[in-house]
């Protein structure tokens, strides 16, 4: 009886233990929250220098690590990190502070960014990235430790003397699933960006993807979308593109017939 008794208590002792682990840890796997107040930065000959706000969105100290590093679009929109791009912005830009220690809770960090001098006529593109430094692993129930590796990736435009690209819809194309994918094309030297718009024959907004971008490494990108050629089919669609700069000012339109 004394046996049973012990391990009983022994089996209570280890779910109170175990109970706290599971108390303890939700908090700091919601310790590292922040956020960016900009998704680019663009610097022309008219700006030489921009910064971003790192917003400390959580309940505790945080630090943060700043980069630059390069990055190419492929055709499907992703963004894959390589060891050289041939336009970088690297050599034109300086950026600081790289470390930003003990930020305090629901306050900002900024992060300058200048241009330290004049490339010739193009655009120049890297990427800067924020990391959080002081993330503690986090103990699982099924006792895997993990530690979320939190970072935002924008990019950091250098352009001098140069137009942009311009884009063009092409004919979608339907995937065996049965959806629509998107397919856009574009000219020019530089990048284009914007929201895509898709509105149906009654005018009604059907599909909408913001911040839409296509890279000078790209001519054509596909968009997927969840549209089903089955409910369109035969029906005139308009894609737009629309200027963030402009407010939202439609800058290319086309009409096409699935």
């Amino acid at each position: 009886m004394r046996l049973l008794t012990l391990f009983s208590l022994k089996q209570w002792l280890l779910l109170l233990v175990a109970t706290s682990l599971i108390l303890v840890a939700v908090p700091k796997a919601n310790a590292a929250n922040f956020k960016l107040d900009k998704t680019r930065v663009v610097l022309d000959e008219t700006t030489s220098r921009d910064e971003i706000r790192i917003y400390n969105d959580s309940d505790v100290l945080q630090s943060f690590k700043v980069s630059l590093i390069e990055m190419e679009m492929n055709e499907e929109g992703s963004l894959i990190e390589v060891e050289s791009y041939a336009k970088s912005a690297k050599p034109y830009l300086r950026i600081g502070p790289r470390i930003s220690r003990d930020v305090k809770p629901h306050t900002f960090q900024k992060v300058r960014i200048i241009k330290k001098e004049s490339p010739k006529a193009g655009e120049y593109r890297s990427h800067l990235v924020v990391e959080a430094l002081n993330q503690e692993p986090v103990k699982q129930v099924s006792g895997i430790f993990i530690r979320p590796n939190l970072k935002y990736v924008i990019p950091v435009f250098v352009v001098q003397g140069q137009e942009g690209g311009e884009l063009q819809f092409g004919e979608p194309v339907v995937t065996d699933e049965g959806k629509l994918d998107l397919v856009m094309t574009r000219t020019g030297e530089g990048s284009v960006s914007g929201n895509i718009v898709v509105t149906d024959k009654n005018s009604e907004e059907i599909y909408r993807a913001n911040q839409v971008s296509i890279y000078p490494e790209l001519s054509r990108r596909m968009l997927k979308t969840e549209l089903n050629i089955a409910d369109f089919k035969g029906q005139s669609l308009t894609f737009m593109l629309e200027d963030p700069k402009q407010d939202n000012e439609i800058v290319v339109q086309r009409v096409l017939t699935l």
